[in-house]
């Protein structure tokens, strides 16, 4: 379950209009702090809110699982993750978005055994937002086109 919510996270991410090629090796500025999701109903028609830690380049994940639509009151579950990340090219999709390539590797430490899992996708930053590709990235797969609908808002 949290695989496919990580996947999803990552068809949430998109950057930059006018994204560059210079990347420091400790990250990108832009992506560094805290990005909070609203709340969302997930392809397993749970409601869930899903936060970003962004530091150097290492990269923080917590999913909060919800019993009803407002994601209120405490949560019923939650999954955490850490890992690295790494932008890459900037490359423009279809529709004319700028972009960065965005690959992560994660370790999912909510699992019963904890494993890893790596992942190419796209970022776009928008202010204070940043989406990632639409539809599932994967390790032989890259989004081309962004997610505009799960936004996620600098704090």
């Amino acid at each position: 379950m949290f695989i496919k919510v990580l996947v999803l996270i990552a068809s949430i991410l998109l950057l930059s209009c006018e994204a560059t090629e210079e990347v420091s090796e400790t990250g990108l500025p832009e992506l560094e702090g805290t990005w909070l999701s609203s709340c969302s109903l997930n392809i397993y028609s749970e409601y869930v809110t899903h936060e970003l830690v962004f530091l150097n380049n290492t990269l923080n994940t917590t999913t909060l699982y919800f019993d009803n639509s407002s994601c209120s009151g405490s949560p019923i579950d939650l999954d955490d993750s850490y890992g690295t990340y790494v932008v890459g090219d900037a490359i423009t999709t279809p529709l004319g978005y700028d972009v960065l390539e965005f690959d992560y590797t994660v370790v999912i430490t909510n699992a019963s055994s904890p494993f890893t899992l790596t992942s190419l996708d796209i970022i776009y930053i928008d202010s204070n937002q940043i989406y990632l590709g639409e539809g599932n990235g994967g390790v032989f797969t890259r989004p081309i086109e962004i997610d505009f609908n799960h936004p996620f808002i600098k704090q």
